[in-house]
């Protein structure tokens, strides 16, 4: 079976340390994904990966009793994980203004377009009022999204990113945030919401 596993510096499992080898020799007892059990653990490498049969697939990994590198995936990179981030930034205040707009508050939801960082945050302050706790709670987490996006703490909209903090390590955070933000205005509810932001 082809999964995929995400792995740090070195082809390095991150709870594990264990390395994988890279002539393709095999690695025993192995856990890698495939699908959105990818999403919690995006690393700085991506790679394919061969698991021996039989495998146990469970609902957040695939287990073998042993597995071997197949290729590194070349797109997930520095740049793809600052891509998706962006992309999931995008899709908070997309979110954001889908429910402002549902309440029929579209002049509010105009009020933020085009805005980033503090006066995004500011903007959505000034809403706050006539909005639902709904509509009000997507805005704060899509101004929340932008800090994480830079390495930030939420409520440091404004500040400059921090270089040291991984790119992937972002991408999952803000990944997970922008995904309850999102399942907690779905009208269908909260648990498929989840559920279709997690496989969008």
């Amino acid at each position: 079976m082809i999964a995929y596993a995400f792995l740090g510096k070195d082809r390095t499992e991150l709870f594990s340390a264990r390395r994988w080898p890279a002539d393709g020799e095999w690695l025993e007892t192995v856990t890698a994904f495939v699908g959105t059990q990818l999403l919690p653990r995006l690393d700085l490498e991506l790679w394919e990966v061969e698991l021996d049969e039989p495998v146990r697939e469970l609902d957040d990994c695939v287990r073998s009793e042993r597995g071997r590198i197949v290729a590194q995936v070349g797109t997930w990179d520095e740049d793809g994980a600052r891509a998706l981030t962006a992309n999931i930034v995008e899709r908070a205040r997309a979110n954001a203004d889908e429910a402002l707009r549902r309440e029929g508050l579209h002049r509010e939801a105009d009020s933020l377009v085009g805005l980033e960082g503090l006066p995004y945050a500011e903007a959505v302050a000034l809403v706050e009022s006539v909005a639902s706790p709904v509509a009000i709670d997507a805005a704060f987490f899509a101004a929340d999204a932008e800090a994480l996006s830079k390495g930030r703490r939420p409520e440091e909209y404004g500040a400059d990113p921090l270089p040291e903090v991984p790119s992937a390590a972002i991408a999952a955070n803000v990944g997970f945030v922008v995904a309850h933000a999102v399942a907690m205005a779905a009208p269908s509810g909260y648990d498929a919401g989840f559920a279709a932001e997690r496989r969008r």
